[in-house]
């Protein structure tokens, strides 16, 4: 078995204040990250999330768009113009100044039709993105429904609705 030699009561001083040192360390490390951490969630949370808009324009007369800030544009159109029942309709999303990293549409009926929202597979050619489907014929002679455009980029998503009806 060794021996241990006592400390002297300098020496327990040199490694008490190196204790302290290191402790102080340690507590200025963790007040700057958690410092670090409330600006980040601060400025995170300072910047509005994208608003939801309501597009005001009727599509049976042609595209429609909504323009944002720096001249993006999201203009929608749905051939062909006068909608038709059990035909095939063919969607198209274009996109001005905007790269998503994926473009769904979404057909979703409304006032209580007994159909389920429809993904729509988009197509891509250069901005503009295509879907087909067809609408359904209903017992209600007028039909409300609503596509919502969704842009998705790698840290936020957007969704615009369009409504339309058909008769």
């Amino acid at each position: 078995m060794a021996i241990k030699k006592a400390l002297s009561l300098e020496d327990r001083k040199k490694a008490q204040k190196k204790l302290m040192m290191g402790g102080a360390l340690v507590l200025c490390l963790l007040l700057l990250n958690f410092a670090y951490q409330w600006w980040r969630y601060e400025h995170k949370s300072s910047a509005p999330p994208p608003a939801l808009r309501q597009v005001l324009c009727d599509l049976h007369k042609g595209p429609c768009s909504v323009k944002f800030s720096n001249h993006r544009q999201v203009t929608l159109q749905i051939e062909p113009t006068n909608i038709p029942l059990e035909q095939p309709l063919t969607f198209s999303v274009t996109l001005s100044k905007l790269s998503p990293k994926k473009v769904s549409m979404y057909l979703v009926p409304l006032n209580g039709q007994k159909h389920r929202t429809h993904r729509l597979t988009t197509n891509k050619n250069g901005t503009t993105y295509t879907a087909t489907t067809v609408l359904p014929k209903q017992k209600e002679t007028e039909q409300h429904w609503m596509v919502m455009v969704v842009l998705e980029t790698s840290n936020q998503s957007m969704g615009i609705p369009f409504k339309f009806k058909t008769s």
